[in-house]
């Protein structure tokens, strides 16, 4: 089975990022692209919660999120 019969596809990424994701992996016992992964989930899940602004500030490094759990 090859990589787009498996839904892996390449995609191309700063190379801060990379070094970001390496540096965690120094730390914890996983790969560069799971925590890249796990990256994209965790900001896609906040993405959700933004409103433009919010993602712009947050973006541009102006920004903050704080979070609450509601039960």
């Amino acid at each position: 089975m090859d990589e787009e019969q498996q839904g892996i596809g390449k995609v191309e990424l700063d190379q801060f990022l990379i070094n970001e994701a390496q540096a965690v992996f120094e730390r914890q016992p996983k790969s560069a692209s799971e925590v890249i992964e796990r990256w994209a989930y965790l900001g896609q899940a906040a993405e959700a919660q933004l409103t433009e602004k919010e993602r712009l500030l947050l973006m541009a490094g102006s920004g903050v999120i704080q979070l609450s759990v509601e039960e």
